[in-house]
């Protein structure tokens, strides 16, 4: 009923400003890996390049991009133990 609504608006709320936030992030990164100028239009170009992509995977395979989210963030919770303790045993 009604929790069930108000949990699936507050998820696709969550999702699309992760996904305006991820563009962004991305947006000077495609610039400069195409080896754009830095215009206005060139910035909304790449910021629909890194959006789209994402949207559509969130809209049509939503099982998809929850796995993808929970891959990234153990990735990223090993990476953020292991760098620490490979500079320690350089050092």
């Amino acid at each position: 009923g009604f929790t069930t609504a108000f949990l699936k608006a507050f998820f696709n709320i969550t999702l699309i400003a992760s996904f305006i936030a991820l563009s962004i992030a991305f947006i000077d990164f495609l610039i400069d890996m195409l080896k754009l100028k830095y215009t206005l239009m060139n910035r909304i170009y790449c910021g629909f390049i890194a959006y789209i992509p994402c949207w559509l995977i969130a809209n049509f395979y939503s099982d998809l991009f929850i796995k993808a989210v929970a891959i990234s963030g153990f990735s990223g919770l090993f990476f953020a133990l292991l760098l620490p303790s490979l500079a320690s045993y350089k050092l």
